[in-house]
């Protein structure tokens, strides 16, 4: 059996909102407990996470290569907070239509270069940093 890799696709915020996104995060692990969403740096996932083969990584990597010469600085504003099922909270982004055309150069991209296929795709992608996920009770 083939061992298979995850591989996502984000953008890291500048520091100085990094670590306010990290504080909001550390004040739900004092008073709820929820500690999942500090395993990773705060993002802006562009691609949600999708297997390939290892074998493929070099695909990947090209894919990745390709997308790095794309991406410039933008300006995003945050705007209130949400929720995706009780799943996840998050912080909401204002609609920006450089992001939303980033995101869908980038899926058109590694779908036309066969790193993604087509179920794999984020066809309703709604900008967000996530506070908590996955620990969350929804009771």
């Amino acid at each position: 059996m083939m061992n298979r890799s995850l591989y996502f696709f984000a953008l890291i915020p500048e520091a100085r909102f990094t670590e306010k996104v990290r504080c909001l995060q550390e004040e739900l692990k004092a008073e709820f407990a929820l500690t999942y969403s500090l395993r990773l740096i705060p993002h802006i996932t562009l691609q949600a996470p999708f297997e390939r083969q290892q074998v493929d990584t070099t695909v990947v990597e090209n894919c990745a290569e390709l997308i790095s010469k794309r991406i410039r600085p933008m300006t995003l504003k945050a705007n209130n907070f949400g929720s995706f099922i009780n799943s996840v909270v998050y912080i909401n982004l204002e609609h920006n239509t450089e992001l939303m055309d980033l995101q869908e150069w980038l899926a058109n991209t590694l779908e036309g270069q066969s790193c993604l296929t087509s179920s794999q795709r984020n066809n309703d992608y709604i900008p967000h940093i996530t506070l908590a996920h996955r620990d969350l009770d929804p009771s």
